[in-house]
């Protein structure tokens, strides 16, 4: 009776010499009369097992007996047609008979019902002396790599149909810019065919004028301090055309090293097109405002010389003694002189916005205080505040980027609009600010009847003096918004980068 131990199995032939050496070294299992290390363990899963010329199997490694029909040891000493297929008699077309026959290696796949596959190699075996001997079967479980191939060549796939099939011109190139493989999109973007393309370099393809643009960011990106490079540049066309393209390389850097670069090239022509309209129509806008600018201004200085006389006639009436005008006519002067005042001061707003629209200021803003430029305010509305009984009150004012000398006309604008179109007399005017997402937010409140009422009365609650404000903002990136308060006063709010 065999031992359950394979490794004391009985043996029934001793094995050829050449077997063990190097065949088996360092992987054990039983034998019919030799032994491999005992308990020892193939540790690749391989099964391995030596079949005789009588088709006898002598020798197999525990992962073989294990898979043998009959199992274990019982196995060995048995005729492999037998332990395999459970036949009688060798199998037609048997791999073993070719090896045994031809003296050839024979390799073969194949795949078992638990959806494995298996790689199959069949070595002959010779004696010392050179006779064949047998066949030494070694089974490989292929399946992972199989699995691991399968996944990389659908990956591979996936890759090649996003290269070839992408929106935008797509391209592999080396570190010298030529190209290795492009896809159809960029051969119809610039007009090449794949072959010609794969002649040339993508410096062939740049404008003369615009080869030198994204050098440096692309040197850096090959350095490894950029993940990517961009640029916008002028690809030229097989035609000649100049064709604007964003172009964005990243390096591809198997075994850690860049070897190569994947570049995608997107035809942004469309993009450049309305950009250059854009910059147009602001050019357009700009000599505009200017026209009107020096238009109103024109329009202001005529107005301002009989605008002059009329005041200067109204105010000679209104001096002239009680008993020299009725009541009914010295009413009339003192209204006409109201409008008179709102004349000269819409004509002095027109001639402030003429001047604010023609200005430009260069890059170096200086700092200015909104608390010192306030003040400024109040002292050139000192009459005015006093005469409407007005109180002008301020928390903590920040510094902005502003001409000092704009910062006091903001400043005077907005006080001046609450005091003239608050509504009544005794008004208390408000003056905050708060800061969030890098800007400034400058709040003058007053506790008046707001801008809707005072509009509904017919009184202008704003006109030239929050339009002046709103060309002056606009010079350093600020803006203004009106509102009103919980109490139904105006509230104007002029925000202005922090810095």
């Amino acid at each position: 009776m065999p031992s359950d131990d394979a490794s004391d199995l009985v043996a029934h032939a001793p094995l050829p010499p050449r077997v063990w050496s190097p065949v088996f070294s360092g992987v054990g299992g039983s034998s019919s009369g030799q032994r491999g290390p005992d308990r020892a363990t193939d540790p690749t899963g391989t099964k391995l097992c030596f079949i005789d010329t009588d088709f006898i199997v002598r020798w197999a490694n525990q992962a073989s007996l294990a898979s043998m029909s009959s199992g274990g040891v019982a196995c060995l000493g048995r005729p492999c047609y037998e332990m395999v297929a459970g036949r009688p008699e060798v199998c037609e077309g048997c791999p073993n008979r070719t090896v045994l026959e031809s003296g050839v290696p024979v390799r073969e796949e194949g795949g078992t019902p638990d959806g494995r596959t298996w790689s199959v190699y069949r070595e002959p075996i010779y004696s010392a002396e050179g006779a064949l001997e047998g066949v030494l079967v070694s089974a490989t479980d292929v399946s992972p790599y199989k699995r691991l191939m399968t996944s990389l060549r659908d990956s591979e796939h996936r890759g090649r149909l996003a290269f070839e099939h992408a929106a935008f011109g797509m391209a592999l190139q080396d570190l010298t810019g030529r190209f290795l493989r492009v896809n159809d999109r960029l051969c119809d973007l610039v007009g090449y065919s794949r072959s010609e393309l794969l002649t040339m370099r993508c410096s062939d393809l740049e404008h003369p004028d615009d080869r030198h643009l994204g050098r440096g960011d692309a040197e850096r990106m090959l350095r490894g301090e950029l993940a990517q490079a961009g640029v916008d540049k002028r690809l030229v066309t097989r035609d000649g055309r100049a064709v604007w393209t964003r172009i964005t390389a990243s390096p591809a850097r198997p075994e850690r090293k860049t070897r190569y670069l994947v570049c995608v090239m997107d035809d942004i022509s469309e993009q450049k097109a309305l950009e250059e309209e854009r910059l147009r129509l602001v050019d357009e806008l700009k000599r505009s405002n200017n026209e009107l600018g020096r238009y109103a201004q024109v329009v202001a200085h005529e107005l301002r010389a009989p605008l002059a006389n009329l005041r200067l006639s109204l105010q000679i009436l209104s001096d002239t003694p009680d008993d020299g005008l009725s009541g009914e006519l010295k009413s009339e002067v003192s209204r006409l002189e109201g409008i008179a005042a709102r004349m000269n001061e819409i004509v002095d707003g027109m001639l402030s916005a003429a001047r604010v629209r023609s200005e430009e200021h260069g890059d170096k803003i200086p700092w200015a205080d909104a608390s010192e430029a306030l003040a400024a305010a109040c002292a050139l509305l000192r009459p005015e505040i006093q005469r409407r009984d007005a109180r002008v009150e301020a928390g903590d004012l920040p510094h902005v980027r502003v001409e000092p000398g704009h910062l006091v006309q903001i400043m005077v604008n907005l006080v001046g609009n609450a005091i003239r179109h608050g509504g009544r007399d005794g008004l208390r005017i408000l003056v905050t600010a708060s800061r969030r997402d890098g800007r400034w937010f400058v709040r003058v409140e007053d506790d008046g009847m707001g801008l809707q009422q005072t509009a509904s009365t017919g009184t202008a609650g704003g006109g030239l003096g929050l339009g002046i404000v709103r060309d002056l903002l606009a010079l350093y990136g600020g803006s203004l918004e009106t509102g009103t308060t919980a109490s139904g006063g105006a509230v104007v709010t002029i925000s202005l980068p922090d810095g």
